[in-house]
């Protein structure tokens, strides 16, 4: 006999069916979602290189002209110019690379800045570029440095991306220990990849629409792990290593011969819109600490380096500086080069 359910144990079923609990997403599908939802836009090549026994993430946007190398930052990836090298290819060949123990590149010692300097040189003999502009981020400032004191008729013109300072100056330790506000994720902005791009925008690019280069430079720079939270690729222990090759090297400016070009942030930390105690605190640490460590290495870039050019960029910070107008910061980096760079 064939017995029919009455209609409201039919929706009873139905509705606990609807309502049981799905299981949890395993490790590997967490991982696989993050990487679904998103697609490297940028017009870049990307392989690995070896050069000085390690091997190093390169990005190669193409272009026609001579040859323009990017060099990030302490932490950061070559991703992180994702946005602003496709707008120079049209008179440049413009490529970035990830410092050894940083992002894809290998993670090997040592990491002392003549050794970081010997990769970029035997990364341009593996390209076969005999001669190049390059441009430095931050840490980026060291290495170009080194480069252009040694090789000389290989560097064609410098460009200084907030990089133009002496890292080794001991007013940037002090400035660093006063600091008021964290510069480092804690585990709680680890605990999802989410999370941790809350933080990177709250800290360091707020009051402005996310950058695509810095959602790629984040997928550069850390793992998803199977609970779902982030892990740097950079260790804490080669990060240290890196910060201390980063204050051990005093830039002498009058060796560098090329023509140099330094760009400023007018602030270290980006400027909060809330008056609040804590935004006050970053204020005064900025007047009391960074303005006068700036101040004193604008002088001493300008009266050290023969054919200087320089100039702030308003409304941007340290880490902005290559996302809050990536058009005009263009303009100027082609106009510079096109008339010093012969």
């Amino acid at each position: 006999m064939k017995v029919i359910a009455p209609a409201p144990l039919l929706i009873a079923f139905a509705l606990a069916a609807c309502s049981a609990p799905k299981p949890a997403p395993s490790g590997k599908e967490i991982v696989a979602a993050i990487k679904a939802a998103w697609k490297d836009t940028s017009p870049h090549k990307e392989r690995i290189v070896a050069a000085n026994g390690v091997r190093l993430e390169l990005l190669d946007w193409g272009g026609t002209g001579d040859p323009l190398v990017l060099i990030h930052g302490l932490g950061d990836s070559p991703h992180i110019f994702d946005d602003l090298a496709p707008l120079l290819t049209g008179d440049f060949h413009v490529l970035a690379y990830g410092r050894r123990g940083h992002a894809s590149s290998e993670k090997k010692g040592p990491y002392d800045n003549a050794t970081l300097t010997e990769d970029l040189r035997q990364l341009l003999d593996s390209l076969k570029i005999e001669r190049a502009s390059l441009l430095g981020w931050s840490m980026g400032g060291n290495e170009i440095t080194e480069f252009a004191s040694r090789y000389p008729k290989r560097a064609a013109a410098l460009i200084y991306l907030d990089a133009g300072y002496d890292w080794s100056d001991p007013a940037l330790i002090k400035a660093f220990q006063a600091i008021p506000t964290p510069i480092t994720p804690s585990p709680a902005d680890q605990k999802s990849f989410d999370a941790l791009r809350t933080w990177f925008r709250r800290t360091w690019v707020p009051d402005m629409p996310w950058p695509p280069s810095w959602e790629a430079h984040m997928h550069d720079l850390v793992d998803v792990q199977p609970d779902g939270s982030t892990r740097y690729r950079q260790t804490d222990s080669v990060n240290a290593l890196m910060f201390e090759s980063l204050v051990a090297y005093r830039k002498d400016f009058r060796k560098v011969k090329a023509p140099a070009l330094a760009l400023w942030a007018p602030l270290f930390l980006p400027e909060s819109k809330a008056d609040t105690a804590a935004a006050r605190k970053v204020a005064l640490w900025e007047k009391d600490y960074f303005a006068p460590y700036r101040d004193r290495s604008i002088r001493r870039f300008k009266a050290e380096v023969g054919q200087a050019a320089d100039t702030v960029l308003p409304n941007t910070s340290h880490a902005s500086i290559g996302a809050v107008d990536v058009d005009g910061l263009a303009r100027i980096i082609r106009d510079f080069l096109k008339t010093r760079a012969k």
